[in-house]
């Protein structure tokens, strides 16, 4: 198989990949899917990195497709890694699909919204749910979403202030296992945190 051929057998494993991941998730089996997903994206990614693709990035239209090819895996990863609650990679593979589509996707920003929004962010996760719906106002799930996260936020308005300080206990305990040992360190994290605990029960 040559160069070319090889280009196209990877493509359609991706995409067979991609697929799988698509019947493993209406299943709801998440973790197969996230793997079906992850796996795609190897392969897309060194198809992006051959000689092949290289030889290929001045085509725009093998490269929107190579594009368009990746987003779509990102960001049904995207929505396994919110349903096996892992809310800091799901960011990651959302914000990769906005660089991916300089901007331009609402999907993209409405599964950064949720991610966010698991990871306490709430101010962030409106201004990317804000940023999905000015890209697709027809689209509900998005308004739903950012009402919720408006909602939130206004019966706690001492909220983020509080989710604030509990980012930087954390912080400040990963500097601790750093540069102390450990029995001290433990115990600077524990009254820390119960600090932390104090004030969030006080809302």
């Amino acid at each position: 198989v040559g160069e070319m051929g090889a280009a196209v057998l990877d493509r359609a494993a991706a995409t067979a990949q991609r697929e799988a991941g698509n019947t493993q998730f209406k299943a709801g089996r998440y973790a197969e899917a996230e793997s079906s997903y992850a796996d795609a994206l190897r392969l897309l990614s060194a198809l992006r990195s051959s000689a092949v693709c290289s030889d290929e990035a001045s085509d725009s239209v093998a490269l929107a497709a190579l594009n368009e090819e990746e987003s779509k895996c990102r960001l049904n990863r995207c929505a396994c890694l919110l349903r096996l609650q892992g809310y800091g990679a799901a960011r990651a593979e959302a914000e990769a699909v906005i660089s991916l589509s300089a901007g331009s996707n609402a999907k993209a920003y409405f599964r950064l919204g949720q991610a966010l929004e698991r990871l306490h962010e709430p101010r962030f996760a409106a201004a990317a749910l804000t940023q999905s719906i000015r890209l697709d106002p027809k689209a509900r799930e998005p308004r739903e979403a950012l009402e919720s996260a408006r909602s939130r936020l206004k019966a706690h308005p001492r909220l983020e202030l509080v989710l604030d300080d509990l980012r930087l206990v954390e912080e400040r305990a990963v500097r601790a296992l750093v540069q102390a040992d450990l029995s001290r360190a433990r115990q600077q994290m524990e009254l820390m945190l119960k600090d932390a605990r104090a004030q969030a029960a006080s809302l």
